[in-house]
């Protein structure tokens, strides 16, 4: 049986299902071109090195996990998905999240959720600059919040008692995670709303 074309689509999906499965670690040529069942040096013919395939894989995480915002949709949907959509790619792909997370986006589609939630903004009433402040500090946040997920650096069930604290915050550091997002990720949206409004 003939195997499929070898194309950087299909080179990028491997690279995630073995980053999936066995870590950021085993993310080398050698080990994609087994993973494909090609001789490795064949991978450069569609990706030029490391760093390409690298940034390939974070545009990947972003065209199947992040939405393209409707420009008819509410810009408080559109800021409240697209910052959901973070973290909800990083649980779902925790190994590569780490991996290339922070890396910065270069293709189109990979950009096409970032300009879309910016013309929402714009089009509620921000100015330019305002706009591209939000979009940077939802994505810090969602970033943020989601690698400390992923390296288990949380609060939620601490050994002790942070010392100093009321049984209210020792209550409140317990929150699930969910909770805590949400409630920070309203707190967010609060903010704009109030600088909309103010203009």
């Amino acid at each position: 049986m003939q195997r499929p074309a070898l194309t950087r689509d299909r080179i990028l999906a491997a690279a995630l299902d073995l980053v999936d499965r066995e870590g950021g670690q085993a993310l080398t040529m050698r080990n994609l071109g087994r993973e494909l069942q090609v001789e490795a040096m064949s991978l450069y013919h569609h990706v030029h090195n490391r760093a390409d395939l690298l940034d390939g894989l974070a545009d990947l995480l972003v065209t199947t996990g992040l939405p393209v915002a409707p420009a008819d949709q509410p810009w408080e949907d559109a800021l409240r998905e697209f910052t959901i959509g973070i973290r909800r790619t990083a649980r779902r792909h925790p190994a590569a999240f780490q991996l290339v997370g922070l890396r910065p986006l270069r293709s189109d589609p990979a950009l096409r959720p970032v300009t879309a939630l910016l013309a929402r903004l714009e089009t509620a009433g921000l100015s330019a600059t305002t706009a591209v402040a939000v979009y940077r500090l939802a994505a810090a946040y969602a970033r943020g919040f989601a690698l400390a997920e992923i390296e288990g650096l949380t609060l939620a069930h601490p050994p002790t008692d942070p010392p100093g604290t009321s049984p209210a915050l020792q209550a409140a550091l317990r929150e699930p995670n969910d909770r805590v997002f949400t409630d920070a990720l309203q707190l967010i949206l609060d903010s704009v709303r109030g600088s909309i409004a103010a203009r």
